[in-house]
């Protein structure tokens, strides 16, 4: 066999070799899978959430929050560290059982709405809405509790809202009423007057709680008879 036919079938034997092995290349190239990590990698925590997202409280009352980080599979994210803020109040302590983290929240004295917030990492945070309500009124102390005046006579009338426990409430609102204006009028001071004989009750309300006190009014008492003439003529 001539040495150039040889020569010619051996560079073809390499020539298919290394398309064989160019082709099997590619193949394996295609059907390789490609992963591309962005920012949100299952572990990491995609989102914050506060429960419950609103409460209404009195001054100074407590409550607990629950804050969970989710991953960007919607599974909850475990060791992880919460931190804790609010615009008023305070988070008194704070726990971590699993994937949950609780926060003891104890609300100011001035009523308003305020916020809680819990932060995880990366920034994620979750807030939720915090409305104190004013101590409402339990009681309406008048004082005197009664008193007597006589016809076109005044007397003055206090009106003292109290909270459950007999603490007096400040920047209450007090509306005055009587229960018969033919025999006596109260004006929106609390302040009485007589116009004719007879007993009434003057009522104090605020917050839609009342309190009364008694006023009886008298024809005033006759100082002297003057006659006339004084003597006969």
């Amino acid at each position: 066999m001539p040495f150039t036919f040889k020569l010619s079938k051996r560079l073809a034997q390499m020539h298919r070799q290394v398309l064989l092995a160019s082709a099997a290349a590619l193949a394996a190239c295609m059907g390789a899978e490609t992963t591309i990590v962005g920012p949100n990698q299952p572990g990491s925590v995609s989102r914050m959430q506060l429960s419950p997202n609103s409460v209404t409280l009195l001054p100074n009352q407590t409550t607990a929050f629950t804050a969970v980080g989710f991953t960007a599979v919607g599974d909850t994210a475990m060791g992880m560290t919460v931190s804790w803020s609010v615009t008023a109040g305070a988070i008194t302590s704070t726990s971590t059982s699993g994937g949950n983290h609780y926060g003891s929240y104890k609300s100011g004295s001035q009523p308003g709405k305020y916020k809680v917030i819990a932060q995880g990492p990366g920034g994620k945070a979750d807030s939720a809405v915090v409305t104190v309500n004013p101590v409402p009124v339990a009681i309406v102390a008048v004082s005197p509790v009664a008193s007597g005046i006589q016809v076109s006579g005044t007397v003055q009338l206090m009106a003292t809202p109290e909270d459950s426990t007999g603490a007096p409430l400040s920047g209450r609102s007090v509306t005055w009423g009587t229960s018969n204006t033919g025999l006596a009028t109260v004006s929106g001071t609390g302040l009485v007057t007589g116009l004719a004989a007879g007993a009434v009750t003057i009522t104090a309300t605020s917050e839609f709680k009342s309190g009364t006190a008694g006023v009886t009014v008298t024809i005033a008492p006759v100082a002297s008879v003057a006659v006339s003439p004084a003597a006969p003529s």
